[in-house]
């Protein structure tokens, strides 16, 4: 199984505390515990032509206070399967999933790095390339648009 990285930089007319609230709320996530200061994270996709691919992860946040008092904000998780519910029959298990969020104040303005790297589940390569350009694509939109509505969901 191949696996690729996906990277995506936008700037945003928003405040940083704005925009940590709204990456904290993008996916329709299952919690499946709270460990300490991480968060355990259960997920079932349903992209197009593929079927249903599932996933759990382990995720770690952070809040940084710069020296001119400003706050930068990091979210980053990697797979945590074996502490997940158990493989699915006719669901595939998606191996490789790392990645990360990085909300930095530029101003008045927010700067927000979205990092993933991942096997998408053994999606041919050439297919999962495609919808991971388009889905980082949409990230930033419903990140904006949640943004600029002041709204988690």
């Amino acid at each position: 199984m191949q696996a690729s990285i996906f990277f995506g930089i936008k700037t945003y007319g928003s405040s940083n505390q704005k925009g940590w609230d709204s990456t904290r709320d993008l996916d329709d996530i299952q919690l499946i515990a709270r460990p300490k200061d991480d968060q355990l994270c259960y997920m079932v996709l349903t992209p197009p032509l593929v079927g249903s691919l599932d996933y759990t992860i382990r995720v770690h946040e952070e809040s940084v206070k710069n020296s001119d008092g400003t706050m930068s904000y990091h979210s980053r998780w990697e797979l945590a399967n074996t502490d997940g519910p158990p493989p699915r029959r006719g669901i595939t298990r998606v191996t490789v999933n790392e990645g990360s969020w990085l909300l930095e104040p530029i101003g008045n303005q927010t700067r927000a790095t979205y990092t993933l790297y991942t096997d998408g589940g053994g999606i041919p390569p050439l297919l999962m390339n495609f919808a991971n350009k388009l889905s980082v694509s949409r990230l930033f939109d419903a990140l904006r648009g949640r943004m600029r509505d002041g709204k988690s969901r």
